[in-house]
Order: structure tokens, then C-alpha cells, then sequence
């Protein structure tokens, strides 16, 4: 099989993973650390999990934390471990969904795919 014919087939599979009733799944993700009283060392992070029966699930739930605390990472996956948001594309998609909230009911606004 050509390699641009498998490239696609992975992106392909990556977008499919990505659609809102995708699930379950894990959101994994820490805020600012000088915000954590639980931070004893200096500069750590506490990383919290959550699972999620769908992507939108996790999707509405970290875009909650982004509002409340400075996400200093943020990322979905598989429960097998596979990245179904990275980071970028995540922070990208609450953007989006936020800048397309008209009349306080948020619109399905895909971020294009980074390149």
C-alpha cells in the first residue's frame, strides 16, 4: 500500500475518532500550578483523569476547566492509551466552539485540522 494511501487512512481514522458520540473516553488534564494549593514542590503539576462516556462529554467538561483554572495541558484519549485530541487540537476546539456560542447555545464548529 502506498504511504500516502495508509497517511490518509490515519488522518481518516483520527476525524472519525474526533465525532461528538465518540466514546468512552479520558480527559486528561492540569491546570496552572501556582492556582493548586494540593502543588507542595515548586513548579509540579497535578494531572487529573476523568473518564467520559463520549467526546462531547469530555469536550464540554474541559472547556468548563479552561474557564475556571489556566489549562496548562489538556488532552483526550482512547481508553486503550491512543490521543484522540491533542492539546493543540483540543485548545483549538474550545476556541471554536466558543466563538461560534450564539444566544448562549454552542454551535458544532469543527477547528480546521493543524498542519
Amino acid at each position: 500500500m502506498p504511504v500516502a494511501v495508509e497517511l490518509a487512512c490515519q488522518e481518516l481514522l483520527h476525524i472519525w475518532k474526533q465525532r461528538p458520540e465518540f466514546g468512552p473516553v479520558i480527559l486528561i488534564y492540569a491546570g496552572d500550578p501556582n492556582a493548586l494549593e494540593a502543588s507542595s514542590a515548586a513548579g509540579s503539576l497535578l494531572m487529573q483523569s476523568e473518564r467520559h462516556p463520549n467526546n462531547e462529554s469530555a469536550l464540554r467538561r474541559a472547556a468548563r476547566a479552561r474557564e475556571t483554572a489556566n489549562l496548562v495541558v489538556a488532552f483526550i484519549v482512547e481508553e486503550d492509551g491512543n490521543v484522540v485530541w491533542s492539546g493543540a487540537e483540543l485548545l483549538r476546539e474550545i476556541d471554536a466552539r466558543k466563538d461560534a456560542t450564539v444566544g448562549g447555545k454552542p454551535s458544532i464548529a469543527k477547528a480546521p485540522p493543524s498542519a
